[in-house]
């Protein structure tokens, strides 16, 4: 009630009540922040240069025109759009590494702006007057980055196009079949055949071993294993930064990969047994220069038990959880028919 009062000539209903005092109001009239129009209640003005955060931008795009050099392409490939367009739609859907694809690339705009924005690039296009006009673009404007297309134009003129899945088939955006999976798995979202986890035992807030941080990574592979198999990153934050394992290497294994990689064979070896070995993959892969930890699980052909008091965890989307009683000796009826047609065989 005590902000409802009469300023100006306005008076608000009994219901209403004015944002600011009195004082505060007169003080912003006098600032210019306050607009008043006959007949019609007070406004505060905002100004967009006061802003800290940048605006999002509106659905309505006024800068976006075809400069010269734009438009003289423009003539030659009808398709092309201005660069602020194709900048801006990448910019919004895709992040670093992603791989953008352009079958029909003409004048290469969109390869462009791709490279421009740390993404990876496939481009084709049927016209062999389209590829050498997208080399040159690259020559002018990313003279860093050689193009080889000779083996693309030699493709052109003996056979007919391929199709774009035959194209992926045989892409590989690094020589390394592993990395290159890496690459795209660090960018999805955790699920029931994929986890992540910072550390492998260092605690990076206290900088010291924990072991609740080993038993994680541990009931996540014996979920896969139980499950239907995963992949395991370690090095990788849920929001997909990747953090690497280096400062644990450094701290716990003196900077040695080598015995950070017998550390996690110890810990399989003591905790889940050599029974799984040939079930598990590990690897050190490099992703953006930085180091992490992958681990490939395929699934089990028998239940796999965690520790001395044999834990036994399985997979439900996006996490792990622990079994026991009659859930757990349901699951395994299921998912593991042979053991139990094998009991039977043998009279158990």
């Amino acid at each position: 009630p005590s902000q409802n009062y009469e300023w100006r000539g306005n008076q608000l209903p009994p219901d209403r009540s004015w944002r600011y005092s009195y004082e505060r109001l007169e003080e912003l009239a006098l600032q210019g922040y306050v607009e008043v129009q006959k007949g019609k209640r007070p406004k505060l003005k905002r100004f967009l240069d006061e802003y800290t955060e940048k605006p999002e931008a509106s659905s309505v795009w006024r800068d976006t025109e075809l400069c010269l050099d734009e438009a003289f392409f423009a003539k030659k490939f009808p398709s092309q759009q201005p660069l602020k367009i194709i900048e801006r739609i990448i910019d919004s859907y895709t992040k670093e590494h992603d791989i953008i694809i352009d079958p029909f690339c003409g004048s290469g705009a969109t390869l462009l702006i791709a490279q421009k924005l740390q993404r990876r690039w496939l481009g084709g296009d049927i016209s062999i007057e389209a590829i050498q006009v997208t080399k040159t673009r690259f020559e002018k404007l990313e003279p860093s980055i050689s193009l080889d297309i000779s083996r693309a134009t030699e493709s052109l003129k003996e056979s007919s196009p391929r199709k774009i899945s035959e194209l992926l088939k045989n892409y590989s955006p690094t020589t390394d079949l592993i990395s290159s999976d890496t690459h795209r798995l660090v960018n999805a979202h955790e699920s029931n055949v994929l986890e992540f986890k910072q550390t492998l035992s260092l605690c990076l807030k206290e900088q010291k071993k924990m072991p609740y941080i080993e038993d994680g990574v541990l009931k996540t592979i014996a979920a896969f294993l139980n499950t239907r198999g995963g992949i395991l990153l370690i090095g990788v934050m849920d929001n997909n930064d990747i953090i690497g394992i280096k400062e644990e290497v450094d701290k716990l294994h003196k900077g040695s990969q080598d015995k950070f990689l017998l550390h996690f064979q110890n810990v399989l070896k003591e905790n889940i047994g050599p029974a799984f070995y040939p079930f598990i993959q590990e690897s050190i892969v490099k992703v953006d220069s930085i180091p992490i930890f992958r681990v490939d699980v395929m699934p089990a052909n028998e239940p796999c038990y965690v520790g001395k008091d044999e834990k036994f965890y399985v997979r439900r989307n996006p996490s792990t959880a622990q079994l026991g009683g009659s859930d757990m000796v349901k699951f395994i009826v299921k998912r593991f028919p042979n053991i139990n047609a094998n009991k039977e065989d043998s009279g158990l």
